[in-house]
């Protein structure tokens, strides 16, 4: 089965919400795959801006090439949200809201 296109799949579903829910944050086993998934082609300026977003939460050096498995359970949350964050950016999503489900309760006090 094929993964539309991101705004594919909202345009689809009325643009009004997406969820990110802890049980299924990622669907490929790397951030380079994730993005390749909802863009259908490479996207270094997304995974760039994902790897600059996770400094300040110190997930340092993050590698697209990396198998999201390895991350702490709090860090797949970050990296997670910062991945919706960073393709509703670089595809200029208006208008969609965002839901988290078990997120926050996931990460440090810090963090959230």
């Amino acid at each position: 089965m094929a993964i539309s296109e991101l705004s594919t799949i909202l345009n689809h579903w009325g643009n009004t919400y997406m969820v990110l829910d802890i049980s299924c944050l990622f669907v490929a086993s790397s951030l380079r795959e994730e993005v390749w998934l909802y863009c259908h082609q490479d996207q270094p300026d997304i995974l760039a801006d994902i790897s600059h977003l996770a400094q300040p939460f110190n997930i340092r050096g993050v590698d697209p090439d990396r198998e999201l498995a390895t991350y702490s359970g709090g860090e797949q949350a970050i990296l997670g949200s910062l991945l919706i964050i960073a393709l509703v950016r670089a595809l200029n999503i208006t208008k969609t809201r965002l839901l988290l489900s078990g997120i926050l309760e996931s990460i440090s006090r810090n963090n959230r």
